[in-house]
């Protein structure tokens, strides 16, 4: 099966969901509350969900409330490239109907942290092996490298990119290329999984 295919397909299955999601969404936000990974982590690199996507608003709340720091992206425009913005309770719709953080919001710098972070991303679809479809833009594959690329080797694992999706959207097998980054952690409504890579 293609991208193009399998978006088409996971594109019919959520389309057949819609009434699951606020309920899943719940059980993945506390699913991620409970892990050690996200005890751990001091920042939250986050995003703000389309309407068939896990919806984070819940987890991202209490993040805020635990004192971790909360970012979200924010696309660049006439590009395939965003940035993170600290979460703040304004924000506009982009281009693609999308909630951002305002632009004077604080941006998360890109550098060499030696400090935990929980990456969570959306995706049409995810194996069990880590493999990623996203909407076919680029914009978080492009991103990542950029992020792994300032990170020295050491420091590398104190990065957690963990792609969050309902179930139905787990598939044995995606197609993928070179550029396409894979997960450290896939998280459901059923399941909490490390990849080891």
């Amino acid at each position: 099966m293609t991208k193009v295919e399998l978006r088409k397909k996971i594109k019919a299955l959520l389309s057949d969901s819609v009434e699951t999601f606020p309920k899943a969404s719940e059980f993945i936000c506390q699913r991620i509350l409970n892990s050690e990974i996200y005890k751990k982590s001091s920042i939250i690199l986050s995003y703000m969900a389309l309407a068939d996507e896990v919806n984070l608003d819940s987890l991202m709340e209490q993040a805020l409330k635990d004192g971790k720091k909360v970012y979200v992206p924010r696309i660049i425009p006439n590009s395939s490239q965003m940035d993170f913005y600290e979460k703040t309770y304004d924000s506009e719709l982009n281009y693609y109907g999308i909630k951002e953080p305002l632009e004077f919001a604080p941006k998360f710098q890109i550098k060499n942290y030696d400090e935990e972070i929980l990456f969570l991303i959306p995706g049409r679809a995810f194996s069990l092996e880590g493999a990623r479809l996203g909407r076919g833009k680029g914009y978080y594959d492009t991103y990542i490298s950029k992020l792994k690329s300032c990170i020295s080797q050491s420091n590398l694992e104190f990065i957690h990119l963990a792609g969050v999706c309902f179930s139905i959207q787990i598939f044995d097998k995606i197609p993928i290329e070179k550029h396409d980054e894979k997960m450290n952690y896939i998280i459901t409504e059923n399941e909490f999984c490390k990849i080891f890579l």
